[in-house]
């Protein structure tokens, strides 16, 4: 397993210019390290950020991978009454007031 830090996190460079955190070019750095590391189909987990990063990985390179996981996506909820309903505790009812 390898675990790459994207552009400007953990032990990353971190560019000045904006235009240097686009999609293309994290993507560009993913390709690169996942060639050092010697190109196969690998499965490819994204984590927040990270899933827009894989999303975009291997749907311009889908040669790249042989599965992948995305985690911590939004819940789509949008509204305060949703958010209320959808984070109450287990055992709770968890319908809808109203």
């Amino acid at each position: 397993m390898r675990r790459p830090d994207l552009r400007g996190y953990g032990g990353s460079s971190v560019p000045a210019a904006n235009d240097a955190y686009s999609i293309e070019e994290v993507v560009a750095d993913m390709a690169e390290f996942h060639d050092h590391l010697g190109g196969k189909p690998a499965i490819w987990v994204g984590h927040d950020w990270g899933c827009v990063a894989v999303g975009a990985l291997v749907a311009h390179e889908p040669k790249r991978s042989r599965a992948v996981v995305l985690s911590s996506l939004a819940s789509g909820v949008s509204t305060r009454r949703a958010r209320s309903a959808y984070n109450r505790p287990a055992g709770r009812p968890n319908d809808l007031p109203g």
